[in-house]
C-alpha cells in the first residue's frame, strides 16, 4: 500500500464501508457485490478487514489496467470472490513473491500482453483455458493456496503442450 501511495484510500474505503447499510436491492441486480459483502462481513478483525480492502483496491487495479483486454479484466473481477476468501484464510498471499495466487495472476495478465486485441490468433483459445482452470476457484472452498496451485499448474501444463506442438510444428 505504501509503495502503491494507497494508504488513505484504503482506510477511506473501510471507513466509508463501515457507515453504508447493505441494501439487498442491490445484491440481486449484482451477485458479486453479494458475494463481497458475505466475504466482508467474516473479516474477524481489523487485519481481515485490511486484507479485503487490499485485495479490492489490488483487483480494482488490475481490471481497469488498460494494457489488458476488456475479457481479461473480466476474468481478473471474477476472481475476485476466490481471492478475497483466500486472503482471510491464508495471509502469505500479501508477502511471498511466490504464493501461486499471485503466479496465477501474473501468468495470466502477463501471457495476455501478448494479445493485441481479442480478435488475434489463439485468443479464444487462451481466454478458453483460463476460464476453464479458474472456474473451478469461484466454488471451491479455499482454506489455502492448493486450489490456486492446481489452477496454475493446469494452466503451466496446457501452454507448455501447446508451446511443445508449436515448436514440433515448426520444424
Amino acid at each position: 500500500l505504501t509503495d502503491m501511495k494507497q494508504v488513505e484510500r484504503v482506510v477511506g474505503s473501510l471507513q466509508q464501508r463501515q457507515g453504508q447499510p447493505h441494501s439487498q436491492e442491490a445484491t440481486v441486480a449484482n451477485p458479486l457485490a453479494a458475494q463481497r459483502h458475505e466475504i466482508r462481513r467474516s473479516a474477524k478483525n481489523v487485519a481481515q478487514a485490511l486484507s479485503l480492502e487490499v485485495v479490492t483496491l489490488m483487483v480494482e487495479n488490475m481490471s481497469h489496467d488498460p494494457r489488458l483486454l476488456a475479457p481479461i479484466q473480466g476474468v481478473i473481477q471474477n476472481l475476485e470472490p476466490a481471492l478475497l476468501r483466500l486472503s482471510l484464510a491464508d495471509p502469505r498471499f500479501f508477502t511471498d513473491k511466490h504464493h501461486p495466487a499471485r503466479q496465477l495472476l501474473e501468468e495470466v495478465t502477463h501471457r495476455s500482453l501478448a494479445f493485441q486485441s481479442a480478435a488475434s490468433s489463439g485468443f479464444d483459445d487462451f481466454l478458453k483455458e483460463v476460464l476453464s482452470a479458474i472456474s473451478t476457484l469461484e466454488s471451491a472452498t479455499i482454506v489455502d493456496d492448493e486450489p490456486f496451485e492446481r489452477a496454475l499448474l493446469g494452466l503451466q501444463e496446457s501452454w507448455g503442450r501447446a508451446s511443445r506442438a508449436r515448436e514440433r510444428a515448426r520444424e
